[in-house]
């Protein structure tokens, strides 16, 4: 898959969320990586609310006794609509859920997008454990049992030509072997000191280009938009800074102008993973700047997308709640340090207060924040 495994990329991709990002911008970073401008039906067909199938795989343990185990898909978060596909579980699987997820618009045509590659992903990663064309079986009869028609056959058909492409990738890939395509592009920019000749960087070039050109034509436009446009403008990215630390004739000040520029140039998501702090101080902007709820969802769905655009404005209301809430036991609580009880009593009444208003979970927040000693 490019300079990418599935693999690398997924990991390299929530590393630089969860370890380096706030909250608020982990948030939206789970709606940008379905990868908005990749997101299409088959065929085309008038967008709306979409179903969606959360699936997870069964933790029951594996034992030498037992060859057959059940993974779960289920509709929701109604956990009694499930359907159950029997088969051997890979080691690999157990315990884990299930990367991706599908879905569907009002019209019962399949979404393609980025978490679908991830689904069709987390079956194939098995191969090795057990037989491909078991795990492309499995995976079969998870589509078929899961998604209603047209889905069901768009999904087949989508994963014939996704099988087609990853068989032509393999073959094609022996042919880079010395380029160590198997690394990511960060870590090859990361190592230009180890040497990436001027014919080197051609060649990767060509690569990309021949990648490009290969899912197009296995996949189609809007799948392979899909399915791999984000990956391939950070690769392009990460060309382009080896492109610009080879080129003698620019100084030190120069070089990092080009790195700006070619930074600016990238899209959002891309920008969202190579300098975090800018989007940060994007969104920090747009809170400040737009008073008003809908402004501020139409800015932040420019910058982030509709569905990072939905999350951050259901986090708002969250955090509009929660201050109303502790307003008000802040408000009560006062009541009770005014009404002449004996320092234990107010004790025990606004500990009576905290287990009226809050879980289990929020008490302990609600302690820390007003300095409360729970019983």
């Amino acid at each position: 898959m490019g300079i990418f495994s599935v693999t690398t990329w997924n990991v390299t991709m929530k590393r630089a969320c969860y370890y380096i990002l706030p909250p608020v911008v982990i948030i939206a970073y789970a709606s940008i990586t379905t990868l908005q401008k990749g997101q299409h039906s088959l065929p085309q067909a008038k967008s709306g609310l979409a179903t969606q199938q959360e699936v997870m795989v069964s933790d029951k343990e594996l034992s030498s006794n037992k060859k057959e185990h059940e993974y779960l898909a289920v509709n929701g978060n109604n956990s009694s609509n499930t359907t159950v596909v029997k088969g051997i579980l890979p080691a690999s699987w157990q315990g884990t859920r299930i990367d991706g997820r599908l879905k569907i618009d009002e019209a019962g045509h399949l979404i393609v997008e980025q978490q679908t590659k991830d689904l069709f992903d987390y079956f194939l990663s098995a191969a090795g454990e057990v037989p491909t064309e078991e795990l492309i079986v499995k995976l079969q009869h998870y589509l078929t049992e899961n998604l209603p028609s047209p889905a069901k056959e768009e999904g087949l058909s989508l994963l014939n030509d996704y099988i087609s492409y990853r068989v032509e990738l393999s073959n094609y890939q022996e042919q880079y072997a010395n380029l160590h395509l198997n690394e990511n592009a960060q870590e090859i920019s990361d190592n230009l000191q180890q040497g990436y000749s001027q014919n080197n960087v051609e060649q990767l070039q060509t690569h990309f280009e021949h990648l490009y050109q290969l899912r197009r034509d296995k996949l189609g436009m809007d799948v392979a938009d899909a399915f791999f446009g984000l990956q391939e403008e950070y690769d392009q990215y990460q060309l382009e800074k080896i492109k610009i630390a080879q080129n003698d004739s620019l100084s030190v000040a120069q070089k990092q102008a080009e790195y700006n520029r070619i930074l600016d140039e990238m899209p959002t998501q891309v920008r969202f993973i190579v300098a975090p702090e800018q989007v940060m101080s994007q969104l920090s902007d747009i809170n400040q700047q737009y008073i008003s709820e809908v402004d501020r969802y139409q800015a932040r769905s420019e910058l982030l997308g509709d569905e990072a655009a939905q999350r951050l404005a259901a986090l708002d209301k969250k955090r509009e709640q929660w201050k109303s809430r502790l307003s008000t036991f802040r408000t009560m609580k006062a009541e009770i340090e005014r009404s002449g009880l004996s320092t234990p009593d107010q004790q025990q009444a606004i500990n009576q207060l905290l287990n009226d208003q809050f879980s289990h979970h929020e008490r302990r927040r609600v302690a820390a924040i007003e300095n409360i000693n729970l019983p």
